[in-house]
């Protein structure tokens, strides 16, 4: 879609698992059906220790889905997904020194991301948690910071809360948690480190009280969490220059993340702009004057919250605001969206800086 001159948004699903995974029930070309279904342009699987769908040949466009794949790199704590690499990373799985692999992934010239950092899982249910415990590390581009299973697997602390959770799961998505949107205001105050959504889709088969379940169906997955990631130029026909275009901007920080199960996101607009300089989501002002203005555009109706570095500066319910902007800063926003009369999470925009 194009929203502005010279701007296309694309939305697209980060971190999926098919049958190449352990865990994973779900062929490749299935999972491209309900991407094509959920008007998804881009997907990028990630399968548990494992190329095997790179080296199947699923890399690549399939019926207007541009299918990437990458691994996420999973022993019992810190997990990550790696992209851009020819060959898995961590044979061994009960190997937990995540600076080893994150090295090992640049050494073959890739770039990875933190994923789930404050995962907690579902005692209840016998779900694991699996968060990020070594926040010394160096050398990832981006951390997740809204998580479909993380998020879900929350609700699951009862037999009843479970069941109205398996119904209704996207009304119980409560969005990023607050300690993770912490740590990410405070690790942006002194690296760049990009913010994206995945959902960590299994379809997975569970079996409780003699019956089955699946959590979830990508078409329902798909419909949740999206990235979205904005480009200067179309997503090109040939699939290398569009690898190049997806990968350049996720390291960009040109993306956002949503939740579009209720509400598309098309003509979402986060800017800074005056009469010397202009920035979108993942830029910069350099020159802080007069007439320095940030600027918010919907497509329907939201409750919009204007962070500076971690601090609530503004907060109104519009499709659109435009405020004066005095102090340099890291400028980021959240938009939650009015669903049966309670405000439900929305958009989280990766920031802008003034400086």
């Amino acid at each position: 879609m194009i929203f502005e001159k010279n701007r296309f948004d694309y939305p697209g699903a980060i971190h999926i698992h098919t049958q190449y995974s352990f865990d994973g029930n779900t062929g490749v070309k299935d999972i491209v059906s309900s991407a094509k279904k959920n008007g998804l342009k881009f997907i990028i699987i990630t399968d548990h220790f494992s190329l095997e769908a790179l080296k199947e040949g699923w890399e690549g466009w399939h019926d207007g889905v541009l299918v990437l794949v990458g691994e996420e790199i999973s022993p019992r704590y810190n997990h990550y997904l790696a992209f851009n690499i020819k060959e898995p990373v961590l044979a061994q799985k009960d190997c937990n020194e995540p600076q080893s692999y994150i090295d090992k992934v640049q050494m073959q010239g890739g770039f990875g991301f933190i994923a789930h950092p404050d995962h907690t899982g579902a005692k209840k249910f016998r779900i694991k948690d699996y968060p990020w415990i070594d926040w010394s590390v160096e050398g990832y581009t981006a951390m997740s910071i809204w998580d479909l299973m993380t998020d879900w697997q929350e609700n699951l602390t009862s037999v009843l809360k479970a069941l109205f959770s398996y119904i209704f799961p996207a009304w119980v998505l409560k969005g990023a948690k607050n300690e993770t949107l912490f740590r990410w205001d405070e690790l942006n105050k002194t690296r760049k480190i990009s913010g994206y959504g995945e959902i960590d889709n299994h379809n997975s088969k569970k079996q409780y009280f003699g019956l089955f379940f699946k959590i979830f169906p990508f078409d329902f997955a798909f419909s949740t969490i999206r990235t979205h990631l904005v480009l200067n130029e179309a997503l090109n026909n040939d699939y290398e220059r569009a690898k190049e275009q997806i990968y350049g901007a996720i390291k960009s920080f040109s993306l956002y993340v949503c939740q579009e199960r209720w509400n598309k996101t098309g003509g979402f607009v986060f800017s800074i702009k005056n009469s010397k300089n202009s920035a979108y989501y993942g830029g910069e002002i350099n020159i802080l004057n007069e007439d320095t203005k940030l600027e918010v555009l919907l497509p329907s109706k939201g409750k919009i919250r204007v962070i500076c570095n971690g601090g609530i500066i503004k907060e109104e319910v519009s499709k659109r605001i435009e405020i004066k902007i005095e102090n340099a800063g890291i400028y980021r926003v959240e938009i939650y969206q009015k669903k049966l009369g309670f405000y439900k999470p929305w958009i989280y925009s990766n920031p802008i800086w003034v400086k």
